[in-house]
């Protein structure tokens, strides 16, 4: 009677190799195989070296949204975009990235969760009235609002004629702000000072004295204003996307 000998240890450190990739591809798909067709979604880009993990956004601000579009016989999902129409638009998306040379499952460009707003639907047995593209209208429209708004005060420091056309309706006690939380207070004031031609700006004089949000009380000249960025009044921040009222 024969007797099995024993592995070494080189042969179980190659079964335990193999496992480590099997045991990765099934995580992998029962990761993904929650997923079910008509599921609406949104994705983050997986954290690495030089980034933390992030959630996938339009230009708006608001996070993009997907849906199921198909699954394969093993349970795989494939999703697509959503567009602001609330229409799946695009290439298919397979949440299973595969190094093609080593047949293995790769590091995905995306994570997928189910979209919050959907999973409140459901608990809410609300599913019917459930618009995917709400939040891309709000935030869109809060985007165009904060940029008109903050257009409509930024004085063009970059144009001279401009420039000095805004420092002659200045008055002490007025406020310029510099940005949503910074801003300095007109103190003193003496006439502008400009070229012989009095068409532009004389940038090296002193003309008035300000206190800057912080107390510090500095002289004003030319550098003040034409190195940056002048609101008339407060501007308004895009930090507002992230919670749209």
């Amino acid at each position: 009677m024969s007797t099995r000998k024993p592995l070494d240890s080189y042969e179980l450190d190659f079964i335990k190799q193999r496992e480590d990739v099997i045991a990765s591809i099934i995580g992998a798909i029962k990761d993904v195989a929650q997923f079910k067709i008509g599921d609406f979604l949104i994705a983050y880009q997986p954290a690495n070296s030089w980034q933390k993990r992030r959630q996938v956004v339009n230009s708006y601000g608001a996070p993009k949204k997907y849906t199921v579009v198909h699954t394969c016989k093993f349970g795989i999902p494939y999703m697509k975009e959503l567009n602001k129409k609330g229409n799946a638009v695009g290439q298919l998306i397979c949440p299973i990235k595969f190094d093609d040379r080593n047949r293995v499952v790769a590091a995905s460009d995306y994570e997928f969760e189910v979209d919050p707003d959907y999973a409140d639907a459901i608990i809410m047995d609300d599913e019917a009235n459930y618009n995917a593209t709400d939040l891309h209208k709000v935030k869109s429209d809060t985007f165009k609002e904060i940029t008109n708004h903050n257009k409509s005060l930024k004085v063009n420091c970059h144009d001279g004629v401009a420039l000095l056309h805004f420092l002659k309706t200045l008055k002490v006690g007025d406020v310029v702000w510099k940005s949503i939380k910074t801003h300095f207070t007109i103190l003193t004031l003496d006439p502008i000072p400009t070229t012989h031609s009095g068409s532009r700006l004389d940038d090296k004089k002193v003309f008035g004295t300000a206190q800057d949000s912080k107390g510090k009380i500095f002289d004003l000249d030319g550098s003040t204003f034409k190195w940056s960025a002048i609101y008339t009044g407060q501007p308004r921040s895009y930090n507002e996307l992230k919670n749209p009222k």
